[in-house]
């Protein structure tokens, strides 16, 4: 969760310059910064915090649960 706080305005701009019309954002993601910055202020990278910290948890969760299985798994197929 700690590290989508910190990437998700990276996260918020990449995306506003994939979804724009071509043209919309001549200097990529500084021109998205500051257009996103005037218009809807440093609170505007932060759109989207909820879902995305309501997915962290149990997508991290489920991550670990598949490690920890596959290492017993390949424990139980070679024992060492």
């Amino acid at each position: 969760m700690a590290c989508w706080a910190c990437t998700l305005p990276a996260d918020v701009l990449k995306s506003r310059v994939q979804i724009a019309p071509e043209g919309t954002y001549p200097r990529g993601v500084r021109d998205a910064f500051r257009q996103l910055v005037k218009q809807e202020g440093v609170a505007g990278l932060f759109k989207g915090v909820v879902p995305v910290m309501i997915r962290a948890f149990p997508a991290n969760a489920g991550v670990f649960l598949g490690y920890e299985i596959a290492m017993k798994f390949f424990s139980w197929i070679s024992p060492e």
